[in-house]
């Protein structure tokens, strides 16, 4: 039995965007208050990724893998910088040539939000290259943490992915161990356990808040706190997911928002610097529809990419 089944993923991804967008929105109106919740998000993103990677491995192996991560992940994304092409032009801003083409191969980016996508192809990378030694878990976690620690050295030690060191190859060992990983946490499913998860993720908050961690900010101890808040209420989020399935409504909506995840990430992004810029309620209502409207845009395009290529492999007897 699986851990965490497909339509509780969607469900999981679901959340994860939703709280991306309030916390960058939040950011493009100075709400700090909810500045945690992007760091949360993108920790189940990536966990969601590596145990979906895990679980897709035990059954397929490698076959059409990195095709299909061009096709599913890269291209819409290539799509995504046409379309922030156009309404950079829609909004008189020009870019060089070699600025455009860094950004169709992620050298440079529209906008630093799509870092996490960068950290995506990395982790990509990194189990593909380590899908040989899939079933020898010491060497694999082993493998796991000097990529991490290889990634975030590449990156500058940037924060976003010194927050996330863990959450990838979390995932890939929860997924290829994943009744292990339930049973193991049965103690933290129950009331006791996860007010306990609930208590010290509070207690880390007060903490980080602090005027000695405040002043120190990303500074050891706060980016240790980071990681811990994250890691604590990205696991009581996997665990209690079950507490969204309760009100049919929220959780056929939120499975809504979740079957379109990836487009919604994407196009959110295309408009954020300029409601950052200029942040009003008439921009914000602007920036909803445009984003809206791209990720059908982006949707639609991937859709018709994938539909090729499935028909190709057809053709091909599946050997490409």
């Amino acid at each position: 039995m699986d851990l965490i089944t497909k339509g509780e993923t969607q469900l999981l991804k679901g959340i994860a965007i939703i709280m991306v967008i309030i916390e960058h929105i939040g950011q493009a109106f100075h709400i700090g208050i909810i500045n945690p919740l992007g760091p949360l998000g993108v920790f189940l993103f990536l966990f969601l990724s590596g145990y979906g990677l895990s679980c897709s491995y035990k059954k397929n192996g490698v076959k059409n893998y990195l095709s299909n991560k061009i096709i599913k992940v890269y291209l819409p994304y290539a799509f995504t910088v046409v379309l922030f092409l156009i309404w950079s032009l829609i909004i008189n801003t020009t870019f060089s040539v070699t600025t455009i083409a860094r950004y169709f191969v992620l050298l440079s980016l529209p906008q630093g939000s799509y870092w996490y996508l960068v950290l995506m192809f990395y982790w990509y990378i990194v189990f593909y290259l380590c899908s040989p030694i899939y079933k020898k878990i010491g060497i694999l976690i082993a493998f796991m943490v000097v990529a991490s620690l290889l990634i975030t050295w590449l990156e500058g030690f940037s924060r976003g992915y010194v927050w996330q060191f863990i959450s990838f190859p979390l995932g890939v060992v929860v997924g290829k161990y994943p009744d292990k990983t339930f049973k193991s946490c049965t103690l933290l499913k129950n009331n006791l356990g996860s007010w306990i998860l609930l208590i010290v993720a509070v207690v880390l908050v007060v903490f980080k808040k602090t005027p000695y961690v405040e002043l120190h900010e990303l500074g050891i101890v706060d980016t240790a706190l980071q990681i811990g808040i994250t890691l604590i209420l990205g696991v009581w989020l996997i665990l209690n997911r079950s507490l969204f399935e309760k009100i049919r409504l929220l959780k056929v909506s939120i499975m809504f928002v979740g079957a379109y995840s990836y487009e919604l990430y994407l196009s959110h992004v295309v408009m954020l610097d300029w409601l950052k810029n200029s942040a009003t309620i008439i921009h914000l209502l602007i920036y909803i529809v445009i984003m809206i409207a791209s990720a059908v845009l982006i949707y639609l395009f991937s859709k018709g990419i994938k539909y090729t290529w499935k028909k190709r492999l057809i053709a091909d007897g599946g050997r490409i």
